[in-house]
């Protein structure tokens, strides 16, 4: 099958720190010819239940809940996931006698894989094997941290964190978590009543504000606080130990550009020519309003001023609808994460920008995948 035909090395940058990134290309073919397109609205779950054979894959858009589920009816989340990572029905990718619930938060897309192919494929090729190894890793970090959280953090910080973990950026509201006390208290395994007298605590706090059938997010800075480290977030790409600082930004594959308070871009790494068809040199002195659609530039400054005055380690809006204007002036879908950095000339913030156009890409690579013999065949 012609390279053109399936994913391009800038839509496999997109993947890193996932499961389907860290396959080649060959691999990433035979896995995804056997797969199926699943669609799930809100609330419901991704896998049917009662399915005996261990089911599994990866999640294309929007964000669902892993967890547990007592005899008694209480459950426990093991973790939120959001577009990128893998999911199954089972605590092992092999299929085990711990059975995972999973249930989509937002209207989700999946990319379900043949569990087959993908044990074939483990025992013949090492890179396969090695992504598989990786995968339950992250798992394995995130069940840590779930563990963490349920035996040693207050109900405040447990509730701060699935909090925000499920904020999306409603338009004229704010962050909102369409979500009610009961369904709260089942992500977190407990009754009504003591999620009620938390969120209680939190309005009167003035961090929250909350109505029927949803939490407004007043205070995001107060409420990442609260979470603390019980909050595991994903990462986006992993971190050579042996590089320093500066040459770590250098070779990261997403977009970095840093920019003063006055919204002046002071740095830009290479990777910003690929995402936005800008060269790093053409962007230093310029305002970060030329990587903004127009329509939306008063809404950025406004956002930019108010995180100088508030500054944290956050994503951008969470669960916000953000574009990019590239060179050519077409506009993309992004998501950036924001970071405040003390400099010598004043404080700055660092945006990691990542183009996620990649994933309507990897539905249609799942179709011609399916529609095309494997070379194997």
């Amino acid at each position: 099958m012609p390279s053109g035909h399936f994913l391009s090395d800038v839509d496999m940058t997109r993947l890193a720190g996932t499961f389907l990134g860290d396959l080649d290309d060959e691999a990433r073919r035979a896995l995804l010819s056997g797969s199926t397109i699943l669609e799930a609205p809100s609330g419901t779950p991704l896998f049917p239940d009662g399915t005996a054979r261990a089911r599994l894959g990866v999640l294309l858009d929007g964000a669902a809940r892993a967890y547990l589920k007592g005899p008694d009816g209480r459950q426990l989340t093991v973790r939120y996931v959001r577009a990128g990572a893998m999911l199954s029905t089972t605590s092992g990718l092999g299929g085990s006698q711990v059975p995972i619930a999973i249930q989509a938060m937002t209207d989700c897309v999946l990319v379900e894989l043949d569990a087959s192919t993908l044990f074939r494929l483990v025992e013949a090729d090492p890179g396969v094997a090695i992504a598989v190894l990786t995968e339950v890793s992250r798992r394995l970090e995130q069940t840590y941290v779930a563990l963490a959280a349920n035996a040693f953090a207050s109900t405040r910080e447990r509730v701060a964190g699935h909090l925000l973990d499920l904020a999306v950026d409603a338009p004229g509201i704010g962050l909102e978590v369409a979500v009610t006390q009961q369904q709260l208290a089942d992500a977190i395994g407990t009754v009504r009543e003591v999620i009620a007298r938390v969120l209680r605590e939190l309005r009167d706090d003035g961090v929250v504000a909350t109505r029927a059938g949803a939490i407004l997010i007043s205070d995001a800075d107060r409420l990442v606080a609260i979470a603390g480290r019980w909050r595991a977030s994903d990462q986006l790409y992993r971190v050579d130990p042996t590089l320093d600082a500066e040459a770590y930004l250098e070779v990261n594959p997403h977009a970095v550009v840093a920019v003063d308070s006055r919204g002046t871009i002071v740095y830009a790494n290479p990777s910003v020519n690929g995402t936005f068809g800008w060269q790093p040199r053409e962007l230093i002195g310029k305002s970060i309003d030329r990587l903004v659609p127009p329509d939306v530039v008063t809404r950025h400054a406004v956002h930019l001023a108010v995180f100088f005055a508030h500054p944290a380690a956050r994503p951008m809006g969470i669960g916000r609808d953000l574009r990019g204007l590239h060179a050519d002036g077409s506009e993309f879908p992004i998501e950036i994460s924001l970071a405040p950095v003390e400099t010598a000339g004043g404080r700055a913030v660092f945006a990691t920008i990542v183009d996620i156009s990649y994933r309507a890409r990897l539905r249609e690579a799942v179709h011609v995948a399916r529609s095309t013999p494997s070379p194997s065949a």
